[in-house]
């Protein structure tokens, strides 16, 4: 297996077979809204433990079965069997309170700022890549909807956005 990042201390995401795929939940994070200037402010001193301590809190609020990975940057992801519609969505707004709780960073005081988008397979994908691109879809639209927040993903978003890369093509 591959050594976790050491930055977050989380693994990287590692396909692995988790028994029957229905009811299976990705959950996309851009950990904060405002990572590239608390980065730019505090430095990586700043930064790194702001990762570390969302995704302690993350590992926390999860159950042991479900998978935490750090995507890279500022992504973080929560892998979730046996969820529907429902279940992702209050599990969504409970790992977005956790997050935006505030914490301190040395002598700073940060409250961070989360976006999350969420797929659900199979409904939302039939392929573990097709999840992701879906669940970052979604996450897409809560960073447009603004910040802390999430969105599930829609058919429909996926559409406009296939039909805007055919014309670029």
């Amino acid at each position: 297996p591959a050594p976790p990042s050491p930055v977050s201390g989380l693994p990287p995401p590692v396909p692995r077979d988790r028994g029957s795929p229905a009811g299976v939940a990705v959950l996309l994070f851009s950990v904060l809204d405002e990572f590239r200037l608390i980065n730019a402010r505090l430095g990586p001193a700043g930064g790194h433990p702001l990762l570390q301590q969302v995704a302690r809190r993350l590992r926390e609020s999860v159950r042991k079965s479900d998978t935490v990975a750090r995507l890279g940057g500022d992504e973080l992801a929560v892998l979730m069997r046996a969820v529907n519609g429902r279940d992702a969505e209050r599990i969504a707004g409970n790992l977005l309170a956790s997050i935006c709780e505030p914490l301190r960073i040395g002598h700073h005081a940060i409250t961070p700022s989360a976006s999350i988008g969420v797929a659900l397979f199979p409904k939302d994908a039939k392929t573990p890549s097709e999840l992701i691109k879906n669940a970052d879809l979604a996450l897409y639209q809560a960073k447009h909807k603004g910040r802390r927040t999430y969105s599930l993903y829609e058919k429909s978003v996926g559409h406009r956005r296939q039909r805007r890369m055919r014309l670029l093509e």
